[in-house]
Protein backbone atom coordinates (compact mmCIF):
# COMPACT_ATOMS: atom_id res chain seq x y z
CA UNK A 1 0.00 0.00 0.00
CA UNK A 2 1.78 3.51 -1.00
CA UNK A 3 2.39 5.46 1.95
CA UNK A 4 0.10 8.54 2.75
CA UNK A 5 3.27 11.35 1.17
CA UNK A 6 3.23 9.21 -1.92
CA UNK A 7 -0.58 9.28 -2.29
CA UNK A 8 -0.40 13.12 -1.64
CA UNK A 9 1.88 13.12 -4.80
CA UNK A 10 -0.49 10.86 -6.37
CA UNK A 11 -3.16 13.07 -6.31
CA UNK A 12 -0.97 16.35 -7.18
CA UNK A 13 0.16 14.84 -10.22
CA UNK A 14 -3.55 13.27 -11.41
CA UNK A 15 -5.31 16.01 -10.39
CA UNK A 16 -3.05 18.94 -10.01
CA UNK A 17 -4.22 19.69 -6.39
CA UNK A 18 -1.95 22.32 -4.72
CA UNK A 19 -2.38 22.05 -0.96
CA UNK A 20 -0.55 22.33 2.13
CA UNK A 21 -2.73 21.00 4.39
CA UNK A 22 -5.07 18.24 3.98
CA UNK A 23 -6.94 16.76 7.12
CA UNK A 24 -7.54 13.02 7.12
CA UNK A 25 -11.36 13.24 5.48
CA UNK A 26 -10.54 15.18 2.40
CA UNK A 27 -7.27 13.35 1.46
CA UNK A 28 -9.74 10.07 2.01
CA UNK A 29 -12.52 11.82 -0.51
CA UNK A 30 -9.79 13.09 -3.37
CA UNK A 31 -7.86 9.59 -2.90
CA UNK A 32 -11.59 7.85 -3.90
CA UNK A 33 -12.42 10.71 -6.52
CA UNK A 34 -9.40 10.35 -8.18
CA UNK A 35 -9.31 6.19 -8.40
CA UNK A 36 -13.22 6.81 -9.94
CA UNK A 37 -11.76 8.95 -12.68
CA UNK A 38 -9.07 6.56 -13.54
CA UNK A 39 -11.21 3.51 -13.76
CA UNK A 40 -13.32 5.73 -16.11
CA UNK A 41 -10.18 6.54 -17.95
CA UNK A 42 -9.14 2.89 -18.18
CA UNK A 43 -12.79 2.18 -19.49
CA UNK A 44 -12.43 4.75 -21.84
CA UNK A 45 -9.21 3.65 -22.92
CA UNK A 46 -10.29 0.23 -23.27
CA UNK A 47 -13.07 1.50 -25.74
CA UNK A 48 -10.40 3.13 -27.67
CA UNK A 49 -8.24 0.04 -28.37
CA UNK A 50 -10.88 -2.28 -29.10
CA UNK A 51 -11.89 0.27 -31.90
CA UNK A 52 -8.15 0.19 -32.97
CA UNK A 53 -7.96 -3.38 -32.89
CA UNK A 54 -11.22 -3.40 -35.21
CA UNK A 55 -9.77 -1.04 -37.49
CA UNK A 56 -6.57 -3.00 -38.23
CA UNK A 57 -4.17 -1.50 -35.33
CA UNK A 58 -2.87 -2.86 -31.82
CA UNK A 59 -1.25 -0.51 -29.23
CA UNK A 60 0.32 -0.83 -26.37
CA UNK A 61 -0.52 1.68 -23.32
CA UNK A 62 1.75 4.22 -24.15
CA UNK A 63 0.25 4.27 -27.68
CA UNK A 64 3.04 2.64 -29.12
CA UNK A 65 1.81 0.51 -32.37
CA UNK A 66 2.33 -3.59 -32.00
CA UNK A 67 3.08 -5.10 -35.43
CA UNK A 68 0.15 -7.14 -36.56
CA UNK A 69 1.37 -11.02 -37.45
CA UNK A 70 -2.55 -12.18 -37.48
CA UNK A 71 -3.31 -14.21 -40.62
CA UNK A 72 -6.01 -11.62 -42.64
CA UNK A 73 -6.41 -14.44 -45.57
CA UNK A 74 -10.28 -14.23 -44.73
CA UNK A 75 -10.41 -10.58 -44.35
CA UNK A 76 -11.80 -9.63 -47.82
CA UNK A 77 -13.13 -5.85 -46.58
CA UNK A 78 -9.82 -4.05 -47.77
CA UNK A 79 -9.80 -6.02 -51.66
CA UNK A 80 -12.84 -5.47 -51.69
CA UNK A 81 -12.72 -1.56 -50.73
CA UNK A 82 -9.80 -1.61 -53.57
CA UNK A 83 -12.09 -3.30 -55.89
CA UNK A 84 -14.40 -0.37 -55.66
CA UNK A 85 -12.72 2.54 -55.80
CA UNK A 86 -10.77 0.69 -59.35
CA UNK A 87 -14.41 0.24 -60.49
CA UNK A 88 -15.08 4.07 -59.54
CA UNK A 89 -12.35 5.61 -61.14
CA UNK A 90 -12.43 3.76 -64.20
CA UNK A 91 -16.31 5.68 -64.75
CA UNK A 92 -14.93 8.84 -63.35
CA UNK A 93 -12.75 8.09 -66.28
CA UNK A 94 -15.05 7.49 -68.67
CA UNK A 95 -17.29 10.38 -68.05
CA UNK A 96 -14.43 12.94 -68.25
CA UNK A 97 -13.48 10.80 -71.62
CA UNK A 98 -17.18 11.86 -72.71
CA UNK A 99 -17.32 15.73 -71.94
CA UNK A 100 -17.04 17.89 -75.12
CA UNK A 101 -14.08 20.01 -74.57
CA UNK A 102 -15.90 22.80 -75.93
CA UNK A 103 -18.20 23.07 -73.49
CA UNK A 104 -15.61 22.48 -70.37
CA UNK A 105 -14.79 25.83 -68.41
CA UNK A 106 -11.66 27.29 -69.50
CA UNK A 107 -10.15 29.87 -67.76
CA UNK A 108 -8.36 33.31 -68.60
CA UNK A 109 -5.10 31.15 -68.08
CA UNK A 110 -5.89 28.86 -70.73
CA UNK A 111 -6.62 26.15 -68.18
CA UNK A 112 -9.70 23.49 -68.16
CA UNK A 113 -11.42 23.45 -65.15
CA UNK A 114 -12.30 19.79 -65.56
CA UNK A 115 -9.04 18.96 -66.89
CA UNK A 116 -7.37 20.14 -63.56
CA UNK A 117 -9.58 18.23 -61.56
CA UNK A 118 -9.48 14.79 -63.87
CA UNK A 119 -5.31 15.33 -63.71
CA UNK A 120 -5.07 14.94 -59.76
CA UNK A 121 -8.67 13.30 -59.00
CA UNK A 122 -7.79 10.25 -61.28
CA UNK A 123 -5.08 8.55 -59.13
CA UNK A 124 -6.76 9.65 -55.53
CA UNK A 125 -8.13 6.40 -53.71
CA UNK A 126 -10.43 7.70 -51.45
CA UNK A 127 -13.73 9.76 -51.87
CA UNK A 128 -13.13 13.93 -53.01
CA UNK A 129 -15.45 16.05 -53.95
CA UNK A 130 -13.34 16.53 -57.30
CA UNK A 131 -14.83 13.08 -58.40
CA UNK A 132 -18.17 14.74 -58.47
CA UNK A 133 -16.40 17.56 -60.14
CA UNK A 134 -17.43 19.87 -57.25
CA UNK A 135 -15.64 23.17 -56.08
CA UNK A 136 -15.77 23.34 -52.64
CA UNK A 137 -14.38 26.96 -51.59
CA UNK A 138 -13.96 24.90 -47.90
CA UNK A 139 -11.74 22.29 -49.34
CA UNK A 140 -7.72 22.70 -49.48
CA UNK A 141 -7.41 20.45 -51.60
CA UNK A 142 -8.87 21.57 -54.31
CA UNK A 143 -7.86 25.19 -53.62
CA UNK A 144 -4.05 24.11 -54.02
CA UNK A 145 -4.53 22.87 -58.11
CA UNK A 146 -5.32 26.73 -59.00
CA UNK A 147 -3.10 29.45 -58.78
CA UNK A 148 -4.51 32.62 -56.96
CA UNK A 149 -5.87 34.56 -59.92
CA UNK A 150 -7.30 31.52 -60.78
CA UNK A 151 -9.32 30.71 -57.97
CA UNK A 152 -10.72 34.37 -57.83
CA UNK A 153 -11.84 33.92 -60.82
CA UNK A 154 -13.54 30.72 -60.13
CA UNK A 155 -14.92 31.73 -56.84
CA UNK A 156 -16.22 35.94 -58.26
CA UNK A 157 -18.05 34.51 -61.66
CA UNK A 158 -21.58 35.41 -61.44
CA UNK A 159 -24.25 34.85 -63.66
CA UNK A 160 -26.78 37.10 -61.25
CA UNK A 161 -26.22 39.57 -57.88
CA UNK A 162 -27.18 38.08 -55.02
CA UNK A 163 -30.55 38.96 -53.26
CA UNK A 164 -31.02 42.06 -51.46
CA UNK A 165 -32.28 42.72 -47.87
CA UNK A 166 -35.44 44.64 -48.15
CA UNK A 167 -34.93 48.26 -46.58
CA UNK A 168 -38.13 47.43 -44.33
CA UNK A 169 -35.89 44.59 -42.79
CA UNK A 170 -32.72 46.36 -42.72
CA UNK A 171 -34.84 49.44 -40.67
CA UNK A 172 -36.49 46.83 -38.01
CA UNK A 173 -33.02 45.03 -37.57
CA UNK A 174 -31.28 48.36 -36.91
CA UNK A 175 -33.82 49.14 -34.77
CA UNK A 176 -33.75 46.17 -32.39
CA UNK A 177 -30.04 46.23 -32.31
CA UNK A 178 -29.67 47.77 -28.87
CA UNK A 179 -27.60 47.11 -25.94
CA UNK A 180 -30.56 47.61 -23.20
CA UNK A 181 -32.77 44.36 -22.24
CA UNK A 182 -35.53 46.42 -21.08
CA UNK A 183 -35.41 49.07 -23.80
CA UNK A 184 -35.72 45.97 -26.61
CA UNK A 185 -38.53 44.39 -24.36
CA UNK A 186 -40.10 47.50 -24.51
CA UNK A 187 -39.74 48.00 -28.49
CA UNK A 188 -40.22 44.55 -29.30
CA UNK A 189 -44.09 45.20 -28.14
CA UNK A 190 -44.39 48.28 -30.38
CA UNK A 191 -45.89 48.26 -33.99
CA UNK A 192 -43.18 46.84 -36.50
CA UNK A 193 -45.14 47.54 -39.68
CA UNK A 194 -44.51 51.28 -41.26
CA UNK A 195 -46.50 53.36 -40.38
CA UNK A 196 -48.59 51.84 -38.33
CA UNK A 197 -49.99 50.03 -41.27
CA UNK A 198 -52.11 46.42 -40.63
CA UNK A 199 -50.49 43.48 -40.31
CA UNK A 200 -50.64 41.39 -44.24
CA UNK A 201 -49.28 38.63 -43.97
CA UNK A 202 -48.08 38.56 -47.65
CA UNK A 203 -46.45 41.93 -46.97
CA UNK A 204 -45.29 41.77 -43.47
CA UNK A 205 -44.73 38.29 -42.75
CA UNK A 206 -40.73 38.85 -43.05
CA UNK A 207 -40.94 41.74 -40.58
CA UNK A 208 -43.08 39.87 -38.12
CA UNK A 209 -40.86 36.92 -38.04
CA UNK A 210 -37.31 38.97 -37.07
CA UNK A 211 -40.08 40.21 -34.30
CA UNK A 212 -40.58 36.74 -32.69
CA UNK A 213 -37.31 35.63 -33.34
CA UNK A 214 -35.75 38.21 -31.17
CA UNK A 215 -38.47 37.80 -28.56
CA UNK A 216 -37.26 34.01 -28.63
CA UNK A 217 -33.81 34.64 -28.16
CA UNK A 218 -34.72 37.83 -25.45
CA UNK A 219 -35.70 34.75 -23.63
CA UNK A 220 -32.55 33.49 -23.17
CA UNK A 221 -30.76 36.83 -22.85
CA UNK A 222 -32.52 37.71 -19.68
CA UNK A 223 -31.45 34.46 -17.83
CA UNK A 224 -29.37 34.86 -14.85
CA UNK A 225 -25.98 33.68 -16.62
CA UNK A 226 -25.37 33.04 -19.73
CA UNK A 227 -27.10 30.05 -21.38
CA UNK A 228 -24.69 29.03 -23.56
CA UNK A 229 -22.05 27.00 -22.09
CA UNK A 230 -20.29 24.22 -23.31
CA UNK A 231 -22.04 21.26 -21.44
CA UNK A 232 -24.88 22.17 -23.62
CA UNK A 233 -25.52 19.40 -26.42
CA UNK A 234 -26.51 19.87 -29.97
CA UNK A 235 -29.97 18.53 -29.76
CA UNK A 236 -30.39 22.17 -26.77
CA UNK A 237 -29.30 24.54 -29.52
CA UNK A 238 -31.45 23.19 -31.89
CA UNK A 239 -35.08 23.09 -29.52
CA UNK A 240 -34.03 26.43 -27.97
CA UNK A 241 -31.87 28.81 -30.74
CA UNK A 242 -32.49 27.59 -34.86
CA UNK A 243 -35.89 26.32 -34.03
CA UNK A 244 -36.36 29.90 -33.32
CA UNK A 245 -34.44 31.43 -35.98
CA UNK A 246 -34.52 28.95 -38.82
CA UNK A 247 -37.70 27.29 -39.17
CA UNK A 248 -40.15 29.81 -38.64
CA UNK A 249 -38.35 32.29 -41.69
CA UNK A 250 -40.10 29.48 -44.38
CA UNK A 251 -43.37 29.24 -42.88
CA UNK A 252 -45.30 31.19 -45.43
CA UNK A 253 -43.46 29.53 -48.60
CA UNK A 254 -44.94 26.73 -50.15
CA UNK A 255 -41.64 24.93 -49.68
CA UNK A 256 -41.58 22.53 -46.37
CA UNK A 257 -38.09 22.37 -44.02
CA UNK A 258 -38.50 18.82 -43.58
CA UNK A 259 -35.89 18.40 -40.58
CA UNK A 260 -35.80 14.49 -40.19
CA UNK A 261 -34.81 14.66 -44.17
CA UNK A 262 -32.42 17.92 -43.74
CA UNK A 263 -34.00 19.45 -46.58
CA UNK A 264 -36.46 22.03 -48.07
CA UNK A 265 -38.59 20.70 -50.66
CA UNK A 266 -41.71 21.61 -52.70
CA UNK A 267 -44.44 21.28 -51.12
CA UNK A 268 -46.53 18.37 -52.34
CA UNK A 269 -43.85 17.73 -55.04
CA UNK A 270 -40.09 16.24 -55.39
CA UNK A 271 -38.05 18.86 -56.38
CA UNK A 272 -35.99 19.83 -53.28
CA UNK A 273 -34.57 23.61 -52.85
CA UNK A 274 -31.55 23.11 -49.82
CA UNK A 275 -30.86 21.58 -47.54
CA UNK A 276 -29.51 21.40 -43.22
CA UNK A 277 -26.83 19.70 -41.32
CA UNK A 278 -27.36 20.46 -37.60
CA UNK A 279 -24.00 19.57 -35.10
CA UNK A 280 -21.26 20.68 -37.66
CA UNK A 281 -17.59 21.77 -36.40
CA UNK A 282 -15.72 25.14 -37.86
CA UNK A 283 -12.14 25.21 -38.69
CA UNK A 284 -10.10 28.01 -40.17
CA UNK A 285 -8.50 28.07 -43.62
CA UNK A 286 -6.42 31.28 -44.47
CA UNK A 287 -7.63 33.18 -41.83
CA UNK A 288 -11.21 32.77 -42.86
CA UNK A 289 -13.62 30.48 -40.80
CA UNK A 290 -15.51 27.70 -42.21
CA UNK A 291 -18.30 25.12 -40.80
CA UNK A 292 -17.01 21.45 -42.02
CA UNK A 293 -20.03 20.47 -44.37
CA UNK A 294 -20.68 17.21 -44.82
CA UNK A 295 -19.39 15.40 -48.68
CA UNK A 296 -22.58 13.78 -48.04
CA UNK A 297 -24.56 17.35 -48.08
CA UNK A 298 -22.35 18.40 -50.91
CA UNK A 299 -23.46 15.32 -52.81
CA UNK A 300 -26.90 15.44 -51.82
CA UNK A 301 -27.15 19.39 -52.93
CA UNK A 302 -25.84 18.42 -56.36
CA UNK A 303 -27.98 15.81 -56.73
CA UNK A 304 -30.96 18.62 -56.24
CA UNK A 305 -28.97 21.07 -58.53
CA UNK A 306 -29.06 18.65 -61.27
CA UNK A 307 -32.78 18.03 -61.01
CA UNK A 308 -33.54 21.60 -61.22
CA UNK A 309 -31.27 22.05 -64.26
CA UNK A 310 -33.52 18.91 -65.80
CA UNK A 311 -36.52 20.34 -64.79
CA UNK A 312 -35.91 23.52 -66.99
CA UNK A 313 -34.28 21.55 -69.83
CA UNK A 314 -31.34 22.60 -69.04
CA UNK A 315 -31.75 26.14 -70.84
CA UNK A 316 -28.56 28.22 -70.56
CA UNK A 317 -30.06 30.86 -69.22
CA UNK A 318 -31.88 29.25 -66.20
CA UNK A 319 -29.03 26.89 -65.53
CA UNK A 320 -26.62 29.89 -64.40
CA UNK A 321 -28.75 31.28 -61.94
CA UNK A 322 -30.34 28.38 -60.43
CA UNK A 323 -29.04 27.75 -56.79
CA UNK A 324 -29.70 25.77 -54.05
CA UNK A 325 -28.70 26.43 -50.49
CA UNK A 326 -27.26 24.97 -47.83
CA UNK A 327 -27.32 25.74 -43.95
CA UNK A 328 -25.11 24.52 -41.58
CA UNK A 329 -25.26 25.17 -37.69
CA UNK A 330 -23.06 23.87 -34.98
CA UNK A 331 -23.78 25.46 -31.18
CA UNK A 332 -24.17 28.65 -31.47
CA UNK A 333 -22.71 29.20 -34.75
CA UNK A 334 -24.47 29.46 -38.55
CA UNK A 335 -23.48 29.57 -42.10
CA UNK A 336 -25.01 29.35 -45.33
CA UNK A 337 -23.41 28.14 -48.26
CA UNK A 338 -24.81 28.54 -51.64
CA UNK A 339 -24.50 25.64 -54.73
CA UNK A 340 -24.88 27.11 -58.42
CA UNK A 341 -23.48 25.71 -61.95
CA UNK A 342 -21.51 28.40 -63.15
CA UNK A 343 -19.95 27.06 -66.21
CA UNK A 344 -18.81 23.83 -67.73
CA UNK A 345 -19.85 20.62 -66.13
CA UNK A 346 -18.92 22.43 -62.92
CA UNK A 347 -20.72 22.18 -59.81
CA UNK A 348 -19.88 24.84 -56.96
CA UNK A 349 -19.82 25.91 -53.43
CA UNK A 350 -19.28 29.18 -52.34
CA UNK A 351 -19.92 29.40 -48.02
CA UNK A 352 -20.57 32.79 -46.80
CA UNK A 353 -19.01 34.43 -43.56
CA UNK A 354 -20.24 32.07 -40.37
CA UNK A 355 -22.25 34.26 -38.02
CA UNK A 356 -22.83 33.52 -33.88
CA UNK A 357 -26.08 33.97 -31.93
CA UNK A 358 -24.59 35.34 -28.75
CA UNK A 359 -25.76 34.00 -25.07
CA UNK A 360 -25.96 38.10 -23.77
CA UNK A 361 -27.19 41.18 -25.75
CA UNK A 362 -24.23 42.34 -27.47
CA UNK A 363 -23.51 45.39 -30.23
CA UNK A 364 -20.48 42.99 -31.14
CA UNK A 365 -22.28 40.19 -32.18
CA UNK A 366 -25.74 41.04 -32.90
CA UNK A 367 -28.93 38.64 -33.69
CA UNK A 368 -29.34 40.93 -36.65
CA UNK A 369 -26.41 39.46 -38.43
CA UNK A 370 -27.53 35.77 -38.10
CA UNK A 371 -31.41 36.53 -39.03
CA UNK A 372 -30.13 38.15 -42.07
CA UNK A 373 -28.25 35.17 -43.50
CA UNK A 374 -31.55 33.35 -42.61
CA UNK A 375 -33.02 36.01 -44.79
CA UNK A 376 -30.65 35.68 -47.24
CA UNK A 377 -31.35 31.53 -47.88
CA UNK A 378 -35.26 32.42 -47.93
CA UNK A 379 -34.41 34.81 -50.67
CA UNK A 380 -32.67 32.22 -52.61
CA UNK A 381 -34.96 29.65 -52.50
CA UNK A 382 -37.82 31.72 -53.30
CA UNK A 383 -36.21 33.31 -56.75
CA UNK A 384 -35.18 29.49 -57.93
CA UNK A 385 -38.58 28.31 -57.08
CA UNK A 386 -40.05 31.60 -59.18
CA UNK A 387 -37.18 30.15 -62.02
CA UNK A 388 -38.62 26.66 -62.35
CA UNK A 389 -42.08 27.94 -62.72
CA UNK A 390 -41.01 30.76 -65.01
CA UNK A 391 -39.70 27.84 -67.36
CA UNK A 392 -43.25 27.35 -68.35
CA UNK A 393 -43.78 30.16 -70.19
CA UNK A 394 -43.48 29.97 -74.07
CA UNK A 395 -40.98 32.76 -75.18
CA UNK A 396 -43.09 34.27 -78.16
CA UNK A 397 -39.93 36.47 -79.51
CA UNK A 398 -37.69 33.30 -79.75
CA UNK A 399 -39.26 30.03 -79.79
CA UNK A 400 -39.29 29.33 -83.21
CA UNK A 401 -35.68 30.54 -83.56
CA UNK A 402 -33.37 27.71 -84.21
CA UNK A 403 -30.75 29.17 -81.81
CA UNK A 404 -32.87 28.70 -79.02
CA UNK A 405 -30.25 28.93 -76.43
CA UNK A 406 -30.20 25.28 -74.96
CA UNK A 407 -26.45 24.60 -75.16
CA UNK A 408 -25.65 22.87 -71.72
CA UNK A 409 -24.03 20.23 -71.64
CA UNK A 410 -26.20 16.78 -70.45
CA UNK A 411 -25.77 17.30 -66.32
CA UNK A 412 -26.29 13.43 -65.74
CA UNK A 413 -22.73 12.10 -67.39
CA UNK A 414 -21.36 13.63 -64.10
CA UNK A 415 -19.67 11.07 -62.78
CA UNK A 416 -20.65 9.17 -59.08
CA UNK A 417 -18.62 9.72 -55.81
CA UNK A 418 -16.66 7.01 -53.84
CA UNK A 419 -18.97 4.91 -51.34
CA UNK A 420 -17.24 6.03 -48.52
CA UNK A 421 -15.12 3.09 -46.72
CA UNK A 422 -16.58 1.42 -43.71
CA UNK A 423 -13.37 2.08 -42.17
CA UNK A 424 -13.90 5.93 -42.15
CA UNK A 425 -16.33 5.44 -39.56
CA UNK A 426 -14.32 3.40 -36.98
CA UNK A 427 -11.32 6.64 -37.16
CA UNK A 428 -14.12 9.11 -36.52
CA UNK A 429 -15.34 6.86 -33.49
CA UNK A 430 -11.55 6.74 -32.63
CA UNK A 431 -11.39 10.36 -32.99
CA UNK A 432 -14.15 10.93 -30.40
CA UNK A 433 -12.86 8.30 -27.92
CA UNK A 434 -9.75 10.52 -27.95
CA UNK A 435 -11.97 13.86 -27.51
CA UNK A 436 -13.47 12.62 -24.86
CA UNK A 437 -10.40 10.62 -23.16
CA UNK A 438 -8.87 14.17 -23.01
CA UNK A 439 -11.78 15.80 -21.79
CA UNK A 440 -11.84 13.38 -19.06
CA UNK A 441 -8.09 13.98 -18.20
Amino acid sequence: MQSLEQDIKYIQAQNQLKVLQVDSEDLSYALDRSRELNEHANIIGNKRKLVLEKNGERRTKSGRKIPDYRDKSNDKSTDESADGIKAVLKKFEETYLAMDPHYMWTLTTGRKVEKVIYEFAKNLNRESYLHSFIINDADVETLSLFSLDEWKEIKNLKATDNPKLDPSFKRLLKKYTIQDIKKLRSLLFEPFTPDGEEYNRDIHFCLDYINNAYRGILRLWEMDENPFDSLKLEGWFETNVWNRIIDPAFDDLNVDLIREEGVFRLRKDRLKFGAIEAGRKWKEINGTKYMSDSLEMSKMLKDMLDKLIRECKMNEDLVKKLKVVGILHGANRLQILTVDHPKGYITRINHNNIQEVSGRLTAAKPLALVLKEVLYARSIIIETVDMIDRDDDLNIETFLDDDDGFHMPPINITTTTFTTPNKSRSKDMVNEINHIFQFKH
